[in-house]
């Protein structure tokens, strides 16, 4: 199962194969006639008969397998190779001690002192040829910390990125901080950061009773002009069509369907739209301020703000096209739905 590999390498290669099922098949030397020089010369090892390489078997194979691969992802990180990992930790005063600890087999206390750093993990640290690891991640002493930190914004990425890629093969106490840090530090991302980033939209406070508040937005699909409402609390909506070009296209098609929908459904206290000519237009205006009703409007360029209004247009625009020709008309035999279907 995926879940019971930890090994990063290992599970990568597991969930790129599990569309396929194999079968082993041996086949005899003789028929594999594109064979490559390693496998036709004789292992110095194997003894007389042949029977036996010298190769590590069962459990041992695999732990030897699981190390290779760990030291493959540890040599991704530059110029940090296994003896020198090796040695800075046994330098370090803390995983040294560790490693000391782990190497004598006389268990490890969790409330030691010198181990206060890592006492929520040591635990789960054991140790291979002189190097700590930490579920399958190489611990790195402090003295390694900044050259890991420089391979891993060698290619000026994002915490993220930097982030995702440590936790895969390296580990250390503060480790997120430490590539937080290392991001804010540097010059060239900041300069060519955007200038602007994107601030999260305000939210609006939520209303109380059903069509209260509503939203609405135009879009064009098959030659004709429809106008989606809708209500905010409850998700209703409503599309009204009319053909492009009328004299209904603009504000005063606006203000018959707006007057139909709040005859039907209730006047509203707000309504949510862009800036669009037909709701900017004074006859508009004119008509919600007869009928009492707060125009809000949203950012220019800005859709997020209203946001409702343009899951609705993407939902009546799938809907129009299932339930339509190739021409835009509506098939007599697919209708929409009574409650995306309704037309003026």
């Amino acid at each position: 199962m995926l879940d019971e590999i930890t090994n990063s390498r290992l599970f990568r290669l597991k969930q790129r194969t599990l569309p396929w099922r194999f079968d082993i098949v041996h086949l005899p030397g003789k028929s594999n006639y594109a064979a490559d020089a390693t496998s036709r010369h004789p292992s110095p090892s194997g003894s007389a008969n042949g029977l036996s390489l010298g190769l590590p078997s069962g459990p041992d194979a695999v732990e030897s397998a699981l190390m290779a691969s760990i030291r493959d992802d540890a040599r991704e990180l530059g110029a940090v190779s296994w003896p020198l990992l090796a040695r800075e930790t046994a330098a370090d005063g803390c995983l040294g001690h560790l490693l000391q600890l782990i190497e004598q087999e006389g268990g490890i206390d969790v409330n030691d002192p010198a181990l206060a750093s890592l006492s929520s993990v040591c635990e789960s640290v054991y140790a291979q040829d002189g190097v700590l690891l930490y579920r399958d991640r190489v611990v790195v002493p402090p003295s390694l910390r900044e050259r890991v930190l420089r391979h891993l914004h060698a290619a000026h990425q994002g915490t993220s990125a930097m982030g995702q890629h440590a936790r895969a093969i390296v580990y250390w106490p503060g480790m997120s901080g430490d590539i937080q840090a290392t991001r804010d530090g540097c010059a060239d991302c900041n300069r060519n950061a955007p200038s602007q980033a994107a601030t999260p939209p305000w939210p609006s406070s939520p209303p109380s009773t059903p069509f209260e508040a509503v939203f609405a937005d135009f879009f064009d699909y098959g030659g004709r002009h429809y106008l989606v409402v809708g209500d905010r609390l409850s998700g209703w909506v409503e599309v009204l069509s009319f053909t492009a070009g009328t004299a209904l296209a603009g504000s005063a098609g606006l203000v018959q369907h707006l007057r139909s929908f709040f005859a039907t459904f209730g006047v509203p206290e707000e309504l949510s739209s862009d800036s669009g000519p037909e709701f900017m237009a004074s006859h508009t205006e004119d008509f919600l301020r007869l009928w009492h009703v707060k125009h809000r409007v949203s950012s220019v360029s800005c859709p997020q703000s209203n946001g409702r209004a343009e899951v609705a247009v993407k939902t009546a625009k799938r809907l129009l096209m299932s339930n339509t020709g190739p021409s835009g008309s509506l098939d007599q035999d697919r209708r929409c739905p009574s409650r995306f279907g309704r037309a003026a």
